[in-house]
């Protein structure tokens, strides 16, 4: 496991960010925050403004960042201090990438998917790789697809030695994950409809004994919001404030519950403190913020929901399905590379055991006479951590890579 290059001028920040505008058009980019920003200025006059969010699509990635890239730059203006963030690095990488990609032969191609809410975090990451393939002083060709099963990528390295590359971004999470994540995104959409409209400021934690099942998501939810009304949870009454725990009917699931505040109460955001023993799979914490006149943060009905299963979730088998979805993509004579994007940040918790376990699972698969079209397999990911020294704040940026070679390919690169 590798760090690759990290050669990154901050000051160039605005330049890339204008090679993303001028790419994928400015006009386009200002369309779109604007329904963005108009959606949010009639969430403020909804009858239902609180829960509003929820009926709202997931905007464009790349819309998400420029929103969060004009509050940067204002607040960098204001304080006059620059403070890294995840989405200012990932907006500027992009740039960077286009700055050397967007000559080459096929790129146009490209830009309509870039502008596909769906299809962008695939079609960035191929312009990210084949950035670093010209970097190298290699040519790139990006290869439109067809009715026939094709390639990303073609790598000359000089004439008539060139290699094919496909990439894939979005096959790490298992389907076991999949069906695990819709579950618990239909019970906390059903929680939030129904608790946040009636002000129960509580914490709901759910852990599942076994993976949920969707049959049962609804006499769940039954359960949880009878829980909270029936032991009485709807409001404090006294300073001392209980975790409240109980098995719903089935046995499979365990259900904790805390009250956090009463209705319309304003309290300091550090009076709010949901210590779990368990570290959860999912937790989200809402509320109505302010910030007082001499700085200090309060939150007014919160409302935190967090969720677990007990069975660990194997975040490294899936990426067995990103690399027999690109075998199908390749020549059958090779020679051709495979890339895997894991989502940023996705192995923290276990990050040396994880790539040790991926390691081993490409190798078993690139290995004798198994899959020679591919010569290399190449895994990357992207670590981002806060870091902190008294008042100075920042973030550190790792671009992690492994590279598996097949010992045995059929056409050398």
């Amino acid at each position: 496991m590798d760090e690759s290059p990290k050669e990154f001028d901050y000051k160039l920040i605005p330049n890339y960010i204008q090679i993303v505008t001028d790419t994928v058009g400015k006009e386009w980019i200002a369309r779109e925050v604007e329904k963005i920003k108009r959606l949010k200025n009639e969430s403020r006059f909804s009858k239902n403004r609180k829960l509003s969010h929820l009926y709202h699509p997931k905007p464009h990635p790349l819309i998400e960042w420029r929103i969060d890239f004009e509050k940067w730059l204002k607040q960098t203006l204001k304080s006059n201090q620059f403070i890294s963030t995840e989405t200012i690095i990932k907006y500027s990488m992009l740039g960077k990438s286009l700055e050397k990609a967007r000559t080459q032969v096929g790129f146009n191609k490209l830009v309509e998917r870039l502008k596909t809410k769906k299809e962008f975090f695939s079609a960035a990451f191929e312009v990210e790789v084949a950035a670093s393939y010209l970097s190298k002083g290699y040519t790139v060709e990006f290869i439109e697809e067809g009715k026939d099963r094709t390639p990303d990528l073609k790598v000359t390295i000089e004439k008539d030695k060139y290699f094919w590359v496909e990439c894939k971004c979005r096959d790490a999470v298992t389907e076991r994950q999949k069906l695990i994540t819709a579950n618990w995104d239909y019970l906390e959409s059903a929680l939030l409809r129904e608790l946040r409209p009636k002000k129960i400021n509580a914490a709901v934690i759910v852990k599942s004994l076994r993976d949920p099942v969707r049959n049962e998501m609804d006499n769940l939810f039954s359960f949880i919001v009878d829980f909270v009304k029936n032991e009485g949870l709807e409001k404090i009454t006294d300073d001392f404030v209980e975790f409240h725990s109980k098995l719903d009917p089935t046995n499979n699931y365990e259900v904790i519950v805390r009250i956090l505040s009463n209705p319309d109460e304003e309290i300091e955001s550090s009076g709010i403190e949901f210590n779990s023993s368990d570290e959860l799979d999912r937790f989200k914490v809402i509320g109505e913020h302010k910030t007082n006149e001499g700085g200090r943060f309060f939150l007014k009905n919160p409302m935190i929901l967090g969720f677990k299963v007990t069975t660990p979730i194997d975040k490294v088998s899936g990426i067995i399905n990103g690399f027999k979805s690109a075998i199908g993509q390749l020549p059958k004579e090779g020679p051709s590379v495979i890339w895997i994007r894991i989502p940023d940040n996705f192995w923290n918790d276990n990050l040396d055991k994880s790539f040790l376990k991926a390691e081993e699972i490409l190798k078993s698969e690139l290995s004798s006479s198994k899959n020679r079209r591919v010569n290399n397999v190449i895994l990357m990911t992207r670590i981002f951590q806060r870091l902190e020294d008294g008042d100075k704040k920042g973030l550190r940026y790792r671009p992690l890579v492994l590279t598996v070679a097949h010992g045995n390919p059929r056409t050398a690169i």
